[in-house]
């Protein structure tokens, strides 16, 4: 995964837990060693994920993170290494409208990761700008 450009903020919303940990881990730690001046990185990602067919039977997706609160935790402290980093937790499940049936619970990671350190602002960061 390649970021070429420098970015303020990278959102990740319900959508990181369909890629493969290697490839979640891939793609923010790319971002993070991408990441020149201030940013914020706000992610919201499923854990601990029961899925379940009309029948009751557990449904799995290849290919899947399947992180647990503990894989996910340890993850996001290696790849954020130095930054400040908030995690919040919540309860998540989701219900079929017409039978009421629970048919996905995950206990849902909400992290916002921020780096405050700033480069200094000469012309090479101030594109489509004219400096000063």
């Amino acid at each position: 995964y390649v970021v070429e450009e420098d970015f303020g903020l990278l959102v990740a919303k319900d959508v990181l837990h369909y890629l493969s940990q290697r490839d979640v881990e891939a793609v923010l730690t790319q971002a993070v060693q991408s990441s020149r001046s201030v940013n914020v990185h706000y992610l919201e990602v499923f854990t601990g994920i029961s899925r379940t067919d009309a029948q009751g039977g557990q449904i799995h997706i290849e290919g899947e993170a399947r992180y647990t609160p503990e894989t996910l935790s340890r993850a996001v402290e290696r790849i954020y290494e130095g930054w400040d980093v908030t995690v919040s937790w919540d309860d998540h499940a989701e219900q079929d409208t017409r039978s009421r049936r629970t048919y996905f619970e995950a206990a849902r990671a909400t992290v916002t990761a921020v780096r405050r350190c700033r480069v200094s602002a000469g012309t090479a960061t101030m594109k489509g700008r004219e400096a000063s």
